[in-house]
């Protein structure tokens, strides 16, 4: 009896460990992440995308949301300003939740998230992230499937 493989090969990104539980990482895509500081030239912000203070580029949460999180699974942002994380999340296929108490930075990143075309895969929020379980709940939809008459 042969014993079941441990890794998949990848080709060119490297070997990806199956127990991997953490992320979608290859062993030298997680050694190249693990360096303690990474350099990160993102393309310059056009004039309209400068809205919010605190402002990231989505490459430079990409890169957190890859080592953090797997394929179809969830991010949260409780502090979702003008969107640019589930902007990200929605790039690299996962699903999202941002919450923001400021109207005009919702407005902005609701917008945003529909026009990127992830409003299906990310949920932006008004309210106090404080509250994030009532909010969940209030925004909440139960579907229930009813057998034909």
């Amino acid at each position: 009896m042969t014993e079941p493989k441990k890794y998949i090969d990848l080709g060119t990104r490297g070997k990806l460990n199956k127990n991997n539980k953490l992320n979608d990482l290859t062993g030298k895509e997680w050694i190249k992440f693990s360096k303690s500081w990474f350099i990160h030239k993102p393309a310059r912000r056009k004039n309209n995308e400068i809205l919010h203070p605190a402002k990231y580029p989505e490459s430079l949460v990409e890169e957190f949301i890859k080592f953090f999180s797997k394929k179809n699974g969830w991010i949260l942002d409780p502090f979702l300003g003008t969107g640019s994380t589930l902007i990200a999340a929605g790039n690299l296929n996962r699903n999202g939740i941002g919450i923001e108490l400021n109207k005009n930075y919702y407005e902005i990143s609701k917008n945003r998230i529909e026009n990127s075309g992830f409003s299906k895969k990310c949920i932006s929020l008004k309210g106090n992230s404080l509250q994030l379980k009532e909010l969940l709940n209030k925004n909440s939809t139960t579907t229930t499937p009813h057998p034909p008459p």
